[in-house]
């Protein structure tokens, strides 16, 4: 016999629907309307075009040449939109947009049946709010994709099926496959947790351990190998031991305060004290393997990246949808405290309401709405409708990614002292490459490409081809 919702759970109904309604608008309006922004985005786009072009599914190529950088999954994936979309800005970006959606959906759900209504708005405010959660769920990088895989072990590792064991093996395997060295914090967090709390289990449940970590040792063993045969050792030396760039270097010498700062300002400032009372309550039920994980996906990696050289604040991403978790829940608990005065609760709820409102006007719209390299991309297809496949491009400043996507080209940039590169090109090697007439075109930023031109090409005739806002080609007759 069906038993009919309550008016507190047709509540909780509507305000997800309409929670995931607004999360759709703020991960995809607008998603394919911007250019490709220089570094991550144009670079990842770059690998997928290649990808796409070439058919090589193992090795990742930018600027017509092999890098390594970070796992294909992200690639993968972009080349399975770009498929079924058509290459552009929004097949490449929609990997991160689809991950980061997903994320808040989970934790939204998450909180809402776990706890309550109140949770549920507010880890959603706090959440699809976060300016740099939402930035990097607009572009096209690993972030979004690498902190789905994480937040996934989570929810995985709550089910009660020792089935989850089998999903944990194949979410850790994607989540190497997407950041590599990463992948270690779940595993480790979720490892600690069963010993911890599930420890009168351990030997039955050793079979299912060993499945676990069978499924991404094979799968990620499978494609290192792979790529050792087609690329050579290096290949699986460098996703093994180099490919996190000295994240992982953890010194004292190193400690800084940034990440904290940066963890304040995500969370709006003024939602910082709900994180630090959720963690106290948590803690206070220490016993309990939830409230463990929960704590350690929210401070571990925070604590971690203090103590390294690397200073950003997207590495922060994979403990975002924990913190907000967090939030939720130290929200539902002064809610259930303050139940009998509900004006104290409807007071409680509108403040916060105005402050999500008013930064999604301030900091999440912009980010909606931004199209900072139009004029880049605009100079770079100009370059590509009237240059040959096989010309060579001269970026004459540092902000190469973009033009490298746009041309289609192979580009290079200019640093006065370098020797010749992958990326970069010196002096002494573009006199060189210019008295055998091999180099024709010249992009840049207007106000650089002035003083490039008088110091570096006023002895050869050059014409300014296309000039915008922000951008000059130069043709070199």
């Amino acid at each position: 016999m069906k038993t009919k919702k309550t008016l507190r759970q047709k509540t909780g109904s509507l305000l997800f629907v309409l929670l995931v309604t607004v999360a759709a608008y703020l991960c995809f309006y607008k998603l394919g309307v911007a250019s490709l922004e220089n570094w991550d985005e144009s670079w990842y786009a770059d690998m997928v075009k290649n990808m796409l072009r070439t058919g090589d599914y193992i090795a990742t190529v930018f600027n017509r040449h092999i890098l390594l950088d970070k796992p294909p999954m992200f690639i993968w994936f972009g080349v399975f939109f770009s498929k079924l979309f058509g290459l552009s800005e929004f097949s490449v970006r929609f990997v991160s947009g689809l991950a980061g959606f997903l994320t808040i959906v989970m934790a939204c759900r998450y909180a809402w049946k776990r706890w309550g209504t109140v949770a549920m708005f507010f880890c959603f405010g706090t959440l699809a709010l976060n300016n740099v959660f939402i930035w990097r769920t607009r572009t096209a990088n690993i972030d979004a994709l690498a902190t789905f895989f994480i937040f996934a072990s989570f929810i995985a590792v709550m089910q009660k099926s020792n089935k989850k064991y089998i999903w944990l093996g194949i979410i850790f395997a994607c989540a190497y496959l997407t950041k590599a060295s990463l992948a270690y914090f779940p595993l480790v967090l979720i490892a600690s947790g069963e010993i911890l709390y599930e420890f009168k289990h351990l030997l039955r449940r050793f079979g299912w351990y060993l499945l676990m970590i069978a499924i991404p040792v094979i799968i990620c063993g499978f494609w290192l190998h792979t790529g050792d045969m087609q690329i050579g050792g290096r290949f699986s030396e460098y996703y093994l031991y180099h490919s996190d760039q000295n994240v992982a270097h953890i010194t004292k010498e190193n400690f800084k305060t940034d990440y904290i700062m940066f963890t304040y300002y995500s969370l709006q400032r003024r939602f910082t004290y709900l994180l630090v009372f959720g963690l106290v309550f948590l803690l206070w039920k220490w016993k309990k393997k939830e409230s463990f994980l929960l704590v350690g996906f929210s401070l571990a990696l925070l604590f971690m990246l203090s103590f390294t050289e690397r200073k950003n604040n997207w590495y922060l991403m994979p403990s975002m949808p924990f913190w907000s978790l967090v939030i939720g829940y130290a929200a539902q608990k002064i809610a259930d405290f303050f139940k009998k005065y509900p004006l104290i609760i409807a007071a409680f709820v509108l403040v916060s309401f105005y402050l999500f409102i008013k930064t999604l006007r301030v900091n999440i719209m912009p980010i909606v709405n931004t199209s900072s390299t139009r004029f880049q991309a605009e100079s770079s297809k100009y370059v590509k409708a009237h240059s040959g496949y096989d010309e060579i491009v001269i970026r004459m400043d540092e902000m190469y990614p973009t033009s490298i996507y746009y041309t289609d080209r192979k580009v290079l940039s200019f640093s006065v002292d370098s020797a010749i590169s992958d990326f970069f090109i010196g002096w002494k090697d573009l006199s060189e490459m210019l008295g055998k007439k091999q180099i024709r075109w010249f992009i840049g930023n207007k106000d650089k490409a002035v003083t490039f031109a008088r110091e570096f090409l006023k002895d050869y005739p050059y014409t300014t081809v296309f000039k915008n806002d922000e951008e000059v080609v130069f043709l070199l007759r």
